[in-house]
């Protein structure tokens, strides 16, 4: 993960993930900064063209967008 630093991680709107990324980086003193999506299409939109660096989201969602991204 601490080859994220200083890059964008995109997540859901209106979860705890913003926060556990953001407290994970903290404590292991890098800095990130977190896009957030109101709709798991948008986030994954945003991660396919680019402008993300990291998508943080469970294991399934992880899994169910990874089928749908090309490469």
């Amino acid at each position: 993960v601490k080859d994220l630093a200083g890059g964008t991680i995109c997540t859901s709107a209106g979860t705890n993930n913003a926060r556990y990324i953001e407290e994970f980086a903290k404590s292991r003193n890098f800095q990130v900064k977190v896009l957030t999506f109101d709709k798991r299409e948008e986030e994954i939109a945003g991660y396919a063209s680019n402008r993300c660096d990291g998508y943080l989201q469970w294991g399934p969602t992880l899994a169910a967008a990874r089928v749908s991204l090309k490469d």
